[in-house]
C-alpha cells in the first residue's frame, strides 16, 4: 500500500498466479456457458407418509382419550383428520420418484501431488519379485 505505482518488490516476483478454474477459463475464451439449472424444491415422500400417520395418530387418540358419545364436533374434526391424512397418502404415492442422484465421486484417487494412490498390497509383492 505504501509502495510507489512503479516501485517492484521481490515478493511480487516470487508470487505465483492462481490456477483459473474451467468456468472463469471458458468466460475468458468467450465460450458459451451453461446456464445454472433452477433447483427443483420437491417434498419428500416420506414427509407425506409420516404426516398421514400422525394425522392417523391424532384421529384415534382423540377418539380413546374422549369421553363415551363423541361430540358431533369431535366426529367431524376425527373425520376431518383421517380425510386429511388419506389425501397426503394419494398425493405420496402420485408422486413421481424424483431423479436419481449419482453416487459421488468428489476427490475419488486424487492425491495432492496429482498422482493416484498407492495400493498397499502391491508394494510387498514388487519389491519381492524384484529382489530375487
Amino acid at each position: 500500500m505504501g509502495r510507489a505505482p512503479g516501485e517492484s518488490s521481490a515478493l511480487s516476483g516470487t508470487a505465483k498466479p492462481a490456477p483459473l478454474s474451467a468456468g472463469v477459463k471458458s468466460l475468458m475464451q468467450n465460450q458459451p456457458v451453461a446456464a445454472p439449472q433452477p433447483a427443483k424444491h420437491q417434498i419428500p415422500r416420506w414427509y407425506l407418509f409420516a404426516g398421514d400417520t400422525l394425522l392417523i395418530a391424532m384421529a384415534l387418540v382423540i377418539v380413546y382419550k374422549s369421553p363415551s358419545p363423541l361430540s358431533i364436533r369431535r366426529e367431524i374434526f376425527c373425520v376431518g383428520l383421517v380425510v386429511v391424512a388419506a389425501a397426503l397418502a394419494i398425493a405420496a404415492l402420485l408422486m413421481s420418484e424424483g431423479e436419481a442422484q449419482p453416487e459421488s465421486r468428489a476427490g475419488a484417487g486424487v492425491m495432492p501431488n496429482g498422482e493416484p494412490p498407492k495400493k498397499f498390497g502391491h508394494d510387498k509383492a514388487e519389491t519381492s519379485s524384484s529382489e530375487q
